[in-house]
């Protein structure tokens, strides 16, 4: 009896051993077919990083602000220059039926500006009534904002009909450039930057017919780049890479990424069909973009050059925002707020996790204080901001 155990437990043994050799054979040919490589070298080194940590909160009451309740929202980071929306208390509503998925919504009493070097902190403009800002962009001595104003509809908002504008702020005049009724889940105007001028997305309705599209800041008015009537955009949020600008589109049967300069539509790409996109981003000659296979449940870090349609990518777990200082790479959140560093270098995807949250906080467990946002700063320099806590942090890469 025993050697009748012995003899199936080897026969078992070797049938194992033949189906993952098969699998691994099968595996490598399945491989060989598909366009997409996962490229990892030995001999790739990951990047060092240094932090340079301010406390925000602590700055503004050192600078006599005194704040109703200790939030901000960090809009813009550019050469160690802060724009950030001061928060008015949230409202309670007595009626829970007239509140939307979220609540009421955020407003701002004021937008300021921070300057980490020279230790500068100055009001841009002060708001009349409750607004909530959603995109800052900065040119020469204007302030480009989109937001909406919420004094007649903090309790009873209706959140596919928001009112929304487009408005330019110089010394203490605001002044309103284009304004249009959005869905303030999806139809959110984001901004973006191309050779020095500002531009913003659109979704709106014209004579019950849904339209999209990109306008161009000029002055006081705006020039339309491209608009589309019978496609649907799938994301608001405008991707650039400070000479082109993306956004996500849906035809119908296939959905593809569009390209765009400051004269119009440059080229598309189609989004794979087998793939769940989390997140992406336009670097300076591709788009990485964090990707779930529909089949495996995998999921990869993708890179796809424009040029030469070549993809690359590295088996990593999701990002959920990613942001770029329109170069060769980016950083990104994932879950429970991990950050981590890409950097697409000679056919590979370099990936470095940052441990930002132990560098900075410590071991604390509390989970809001987890809650980081991301930025584009300077060449090299991104921006991090612990939400629950007020405190900015400069992440430089060491490349």
């Amino acid at each position: 009896m025993e050697n009748l155990n012995r003899k199936l437990l080897l026969i078992l043994l070797s049938v194992s051993i033949f189906f993952f050799l098969f699998g691994c054979n099968n595996e490598d040919k399945l491989e060989s077919l598909d366009k997409t490589k996962d490229v990892i070298r030995k001999d790739v080194q990951e990047v060092k990083v240094k932090f340079e940590k301010y406390d925000i909160i602590k700055s503004l009451e050192e600078h006599g602000v005194t704040l109703e309740t200790p939030e901000i929202d960090i809009f813009s980071v550019k050469d160690d220059v802060l724009i950030f929306g001061i928060r008015n208390p949230t409202i309670e509503i007595e009626d829970v039926t007239k509140a939307t998925e979220f609540g009421p919504p955020v407003t701002h009493s004021k937008l300021m500006k921070y300057d980490l070097n020279k230790d500068t902190l100055s009001e841009i403009y002060k708001f009349e009534s409750p607004i909530q800002c959603y995109d800052v962009a900065v040119k020469g001595d204007e302030v480009i904002i989109t937001y909406s104003d919420h004094k007649d509809d903090l309790e009873s908002l209706n959140a596919s009909k928001v009112h929304c504008y487009i408005a330019k702020i110089k010394g203490n005049k605001m002044t309103n450039i284009d304004s249009f009724v959005i869905n303030f889940y999806y139809d959110v105007p984001f901004l973006a930057t191309l050779n020095g001028d500002i531009y913003y997305s659109y979704n709106k309705k014209v004579n019950n017919q849904e339209v999209f599209g990109i306008n161009k800041i000029i002055d006081d008015s705006v020039i339309n780049i491209v608009e589309y009537k019978d496609i649907k955009l799938l994301d608001s949020r405008i991707y650039s890479n400070g000479k082109e600008m993306m956004l996500s589109i849906d035809e119908g049967e296939q959905a593809f990424f569009y390209i765009f300069n400051e004269d119009g539509f440059l080229l598309k790409k189609p989004l794979d069909l087998n793939k769940r996109i989390r997140s992406y981003n336009l670097l300076s000659n591709g788009i990485i973009m964090s990707i779930e296979e529909k089949d495996s449940g995998k999921y990869y870090i993708e890179f796809l050059d424009l040029k030469s349609d070549k993809i690359i990518r590295k088996h990593i777990g999701p990002m959920y925002y990613m942001v770029n200082n329109g170069k060769m790479d980016c950083i990104g959140t994932g879950d429970s707020f991990n950050l981590n560093h890409f950097m697409v270098r000679d056919d590979q995807i370099i990936n470095t996790y940052i441990d930002i949250h132990n560098e900075i906080i410590g071991s604390t467990r509390k989970s809001t204080s987890r809650v980081i946002r991301i930025h584009p700063n300077r060449k090299n320099v991104y921006g991090v901001y612990f939400e629950g806590l007020g405190i900015y942090t400069n992440v430089k890469i060491l490349d």
